[in-house]
């Protein structure tokens, strides 16, 4: 009777194990044509014949997350590291679909103890270096896309997200170096021309950034970004029709109501690096001024991370620029209201005899202008 019962549980072990390793055929065949609803259903057969196995949860994790199913995909893969947590792919795997789900500090974690296991595994530093840069974090995700670069040289993907990240952090120059990689590694990558025309024209190389926007716009000529860009390099090669044209295009595309309101406020006050008259230069404000009265004002929650800016070149034209910078000022508090906001401490300010000054300037960094004046601010 023992030795029929145990050769009985031999038979259904075996059935058993010839079933899981089945289904785990027919879901990875099936995940190959990219049926993953198809596939699903195969791994969650193997894995309900064999609970124990990591594989069955980590397959079953990723045909979910193919699914953009981001909750059931990290059930899955979770309980897949639970039973392997020396996995690199799964916990890959699992800190995009805790990235995708917006759980940003457990998408790090996963990927930091992935990386740790695996310190030359370029996919979890790229994939990392991504999310970080999409959440903000520029510092930490250039970082990460610094290592995935090192990891796999030569990949243009990767060396434009780096691109991306050092222009993000104010660091145009090593952005080009970046960027001309990319460009280098994969000429016909769109956007790595895209980026590396931005680099050169952060750091005013108007001709390389000209070369590089139109040969992107030439794959995609309506990209309302590549546009602006193009638009902003020909304002400051001093082809102001040009330029205002080219914001125009851009207010025909389909784009965020913030980008729309700024592009609007920069084609009108768009103005010639140099002008050839006093008659064009009063000419102009008076434009500009009766312009700022009609603009529509849409909200915009934060200018600066729009693309908000001032006008800069008011300042070359001798005149008094007070009523002008008063109207835009008030065209950016309409969009803006919080740009009123008074810390509380200021209406109630201490008694001292010395007060300290914050002077701040894009232009004090990579720009003549804070050479010059650094060392009035400094002993001010």
């Amino acid at each position: 009777m023992t030795e029929t019962s145990d050769n009985t549980d031999s038979l259904m072990r075996q059935e058993n194990s010839d079933l899981f390793d089945a289904c785990m055929r027919r879901g990875n065949d099936l995940l190959a044509i990219e049926a993953w609803p198809e596939a699903q259903r195969q791994f969650d057969q193997a894995h309900l014949l064999n609970p124990a196995s990591p594989q069955a949860l980590f397959k079953l994790g990723g045909a979910h997350f193919q699914q953009n199913q981001d909750i059931r995909a990290i059930e899955a893969l979770s309980a897949a590291s639970r039973l392997d947590p020396n996995d690199v792919e799964i916990l890959n795997t699992l800190g995009a679909a805790y990235g995708r789900a917006g759980r940003i500090k457990e998408a790090v974690a996963a990927f930091q103890q992935a990386i740790q296991l695996d310190p030359n595994h370029s996919a979890v530093a790229l994939n990392c270096g991504r999310l970080l840069f999409s959440s903000g974090s520029f510092l930490e995700a250039e970082a990460w896309l610094t290592k995935a670069a090192s990891l796999r040289p030569g990949r243009a993907k990767i060396l434009r997200l780096l691109a991306e990240a050092r222009l993000a952090l104010g660091q145009p120059r090593l952005a080009v170096t970046a960027g001309e990689q990319a460009v280098q590694a994969d000429p016909d990558n769109a956007e790595a021309h895209l980026v590396l025309g931005q680099a050169y024209l952060s750091i005013r190389k108007l001709e390389a950034a000209h070369h590089h926007l139109t040969h992107f716009l030439s794959r995609t000529p309506d990209h309302p970004e590549g546009l602006y860009y193009l638009a902003e390099t020909e304002e400051k090669r001093g082809h102001t029709e040009i330029a205002r044209h080219l914001y125009a295009r851009v207010l025909t595309l389909d784009i965020d109501s913030a980008f729309r309101t700024l592009t609007r406020l920069k084609g009108t006050l768009t103005l010639p690096v140099i002008n050839e008259s006093v008659t064009s230069i009063l000419e102009a404000r008076e434009r500009i001024k009766t312009a700022l009265v009609t603009l529509p004002r849409e909200p915009v929650a934060d200018p600066y991370s729009s693309g908000g800016f001032t006008n800069f070149f008011l300042a070359y034209q001798g005149q008094n620029d007070k009523e002008l910078q008063q109207h835009i000022a008030e065209f950016y508090l309409d969009c803006c209201p919080s740009l009123a906001a008074v810390a509380p401490h200021i209406s109630n300010p201490p008694t001292r005899t010395k007060w300290r000054v914050a002077i701040l300037s894009s232009f004090l960094r990579n720009h003549t202008v804070g050479y010059l004046c650094r060392g009035l601010i400094e002993h001010l």
